[in-house]
């Protein structure tokens, strides 16, 4: 997966936060389809969207 524009910390930083989406589906029992609809209501950044669209929690 290529990342452009992030050094080590922007990655960690990315990556806790998508751990940290995980998380909250699962205390929160979202389907990630209803998380993806949320992500692209609020107008989040497309390639971001599609790699969440990827991860299987």
């Amino acid at each position: 997966m290529a990342v452009h524009g992030m050094d080590g910390l922007s990655i960690l930083q990315w990556t806790m936060e998508l751990l940290g989406f995980g998380l909250l589906l699962r205390v929160f029992n979202i389907s990630p389809r209803s998380f993806l609809v949320l992500w692209i209501v609020s107008g989040k950044d497309p390639e971001i969207m599609m790699l969440l669209a990827d991860i299987k929690l």
